[in-house]
């Protein structure tokens, strides 16, 4: 959210929002997001048209992207193999 209302961070935004202000703009997001989802719904439904003018037979939910929920370890796995070609220490070598 800080990216979408123009913060670099989030600890930026929070030192000139209030409690208030921060409450309201979470709620607003609630009801019309300002995070990129938006965005990939508004491509998903545009890809669907395209592919049903040329005879498809899609809807938006088809084009929508699937991520799957990323586990402490998943992150920790993808951390060690960019440190690794990175040319650090990936955690498991031996001292």
């Amino acid at each position: 959210m800080a990216l979408r209302l123009g913060y670099p961070h989030p600890d930026y935004l929070l030192e000139h929002l209030t409690s208030t202000q921060m409450t309201e703009w979470l709620a607003y997001n609630q009801i019309s997001p300002i995070s990129d989802q938006r965005g990939d719904i508004r491509n998903a439904v545009l890809a669907s048209v395209v592919a049903n003018t040329q005879g498809g037979k899609t809807k938006p939910e088809d084009f929508m992207p699937k991520w799957r929920p990323q586990t402490e370890d998943d992150i920790l796995e993808v951390t060690k193999q960019i440190t690794k070609e990175l040319g650090g220490d990936d955690g498991n070598a031996s001292r």
